[in-house]
């Protein structure tokens, strides 16, 4: 680009001819023009006398600027100027501009003819139409154009494209413009979240078209239109089909799940959007395929979402809260076996066994019962069809039979409800009471009771053995094999229990133990080498850990649970899915058990500012202290005192 410029002829004697020119003053970006100064003339290299100097006509851009001329008497070695001026150039549409100074000559006394050849030259572009730009654009808002024009003199016309939409935004427009993006351009992008489309700005100086430039930009779409619901568009019933509460007709802790249906009429999709899916969700599971049904809710109240979500991924949901009758399994109470004469009296010498009891039940709103019954046996016999029992009354359950008062029996109570749950209390009918007893053919002793194992000395299951100093299992140091002491409820018992201490095994590094029988693990171990006692079982636990709604997507969460030191810990990320709006609290997540008893911050990070939280309902809740459009990752973790 040159602002300025000089055309020589070829140099004899020192002496040639020329022409300048350069920017008189600052382009006119209003009228798209430049205004040069230009001058002709003579640089001398001798002294010239009566008619002895001729330079031709000069044209710039095409224009005689110059119609040539004689001259005498330049002696002083000086530069001449025979002709100056100014020529006003306009430029092309787009603001550029070249030019040419036409070939020219000149000729001297004495030393013949100087000539030119044409040269041309390109000046600065004038700024003309406008680029503009756009910030974020969220559809139903307000977006900000901004135009940075050439000259105040200009106006703009801008429109927009949009899938098959389109239309005017503003006329006459200055050097912004804050455009409300109609929301009908939703229905141009009906099954996702965001679409692209072009911006035009046409500049004008007064009713001149100067130019036109386009950009493109990206319009999402704002939670706002998620789906709007009309009362009834979700229900939500018991289903207790397929369990032991399939014949009561309520809501039974325990054993109801909570079923949803929708109904498609009630719900309204915005701008061309369609229901895309329904779900159910229960302490952070959701079921999203029919039958929208949830896991068995184990407490005497819930709360259950129902959510629908449209094409474009946009969800809209309904919290239902649920009551349900409270259920336990039946209990029995006051229960007593015992030896009894025919009558039911208790005898220690009786031939027939008596008992009495109660139960205690969930009524259900009267749609639960309770039978009682009793049954007896002999020791490694069978239990028969059993009697009925009435409450509180007592009952000789072994019937006309006459038992022997040498023998131990067994006899229990059962009560069934409803729903075919049980309680059972079962005891030992021992032998009838007596200080020593040896067993027949000398094989087995017992005191306080009759003998009745062989190779075994017994005692009276009411009797205490009191020792001395020291108790030597297996003997003082007779053996390497492992001694255990058993610690056994009878079977059917309400909280069964089968744990032994063992030790003293020679092959074995533990001194000593517990173990945990009904569950084939250890849970205590000592060894005496080492000097060190190990507890088994105290690590962390995992947390059940899921998605709220579709507000973040990418989501990913943990959660562990310590029950040695009685914390709950989590750690979940994700990406915003949909524009957040400042102020506006969001549930993102739910852990299923071992939640806080009061809501604790957790904290976050994000390159937007913003809370978070931990409900007492174990719902995990961000809420931005300024808009975060979609696309922005969040970072949560916390720690809190668990339940």
């Amino acid at each position: 680009m040159a602002t300025s410029g000089v055309i020589s002829t070829n140099t004899k004697y020192g002496s040639c001819f020329w022409v300048k020119w350069e920017i008189s003053g600052s382009q006119s970006i209003s009228d798209n023009k430049t205004t040069i100064a230009w001058s002709c003339g003579l640089t001398p290299g001798e002294q010239y006398y009566d008619n002895a100097i001729k330079m031709s006509a000069v044209s710039i851009a095409g224009v005689k600027v110059y119609d040539g001329g004689t001259y005498s008497n330049i002696t002083d070695y000086k530069d001449r100027t025979f002709a100056s001026g100014t020529l006003e150039l306009s430029h092309n549409a787009d603001g550029t501009k070249s030019f040419t100074v036409a070939a020219f000559s000149g000729w001297l006394y004495g030393n013949g003819d100087y000539t030119a050849a044409a040269k041309s030259f390109t000046l600065p572009t004038i700024p003309r139409a406008t680029t503009p730009s756009i910030g974020p654009v969220t559809i139903g808002g307000k977006a900000t154009i901004s135009l940075p024009r050439a000259s105040t003199a200009f106006t703009h016309t801008l429109s927009y494209s949009f899938g098959s939409a389109s239309g005017t935004i503003a006329t006459k427009a200055g050097s912004s413009y804050t455009w409300t993006v109609p929301e009908s351009l939703a229905a141009q992008i009906k099954s996702k979240l965001s679409g692209t489309g072009t911006l035009t700005c046409k500049t004008y100086k007064g009713g001149s078209l100067i130019g036109t430039k386009s950009v493109s930009f990206t319009a999402a779409v704002p939670g706002s239109m998620k789906p709007a619901l009309s009362a009834g568009w979700a229900a939500v019933s018991y289903d207790n089909s397929g369990t032991k509460a399939g014949a009561i007709a309520a809501w039974v802790q325990g054993y109801s799940k909570a079923k949803a249906t929708f109904n498609s009429s009630k719900i309204t999709c915005k701008q061309g959007a369609t229901v895309k899916k329904y779900s159910i969700t229960y302490l952070g599971k959701t079921v999203s395929a029919s039958p929208y049904r949830t896991g068995t809710i184990t407490a005497t109240s819930a709360k259950v979402r129902c959510t629908v979500t449209d094409s474009r991924g946009l969800t809209a949901y309904e919290d239902f809260s649920i009551t349900l009758l409270a259920y336990a399994k039946p209990a029995l109470n006051g229960v007593k076996l015992y030896r009894s004469d025919a009558e039911g009296k208790a005898a220690d010498s009786g031939t027939h066994i008596a008992g009495v009891a109660t139960a205690k039940y969930s009524s259900l709103g009267g749609k639960n019962r309770v039978t009682i019954k009793g049954y007896w046996k002999s020791v490694g016999g069978s239990y028969g069809n059993g009697v009925a029992m009435q409450a509180g009354t007592t009952k000789v359950i072994s019937g006309s039979t006459e038992l022997s008062t040498e023998k131990s029996y067994t006899a229990k109570v059962i009560a069934t409800d409803s729903l075919g749950n049980t309680a059972t209390y079962e005891a030992t009918i021992p032998t009838e009471k007596v200080a020593f007893h040896l067993k027949e053919g000398g094989d087995g002793a017992a005191f306080g009771k009759a003998a009745e194992k062989s190779k075994a000395l017994e005692l009276a299951a009411d009797w205490n053995l009191h020792a001395g100093r020291f108790i030597y299992m297996g003997g003082s140091k007779a053996t390497n094999a492992e001694k255990d002491i058993y610690f056994q409820t009878m079977e059917g018992a309400a909280n069964p229990h089968n744990t032994a201490i063992y030790g003293g095994n020679g092959e074995s590094a533990a001194a000593w133990g517990v173990y945990d029988a009904q569950n084939k693990r250890s849970v205590i171990r000592y060894d005496d080498v080492a000097g060190t006692l190990t507890l088994l079982g105290l690590g962390p636990t995992n947390l059940t850990i899921g998605a709220f709604g579709s507000n973040l997507k990418n989501f990913s969460g943990t959660a562990r649970h310590s029950a040695m030191l009685g914390l709950g810990i989590l750690r979940v990320s994700g990406e915003t899915n949909v524009a957040l709006t400042a102020d506006t609290t969001y549930d993102i997540a739910t852990i299923g058990a071992h939640i806080p008893t009061s809501t604790y911050a957790l904290s976050v990070y994000c390159q937007k500012d913003l809370d978070a939280r931990l409900g007492s309902a174990g719902t995990i809740q961000i809420r931005p202290k300024e808009d975060i459009p979609a696309g922005y990752d969040i970072y949560i973790a916390g720690i809190w005192i668990a339940s």
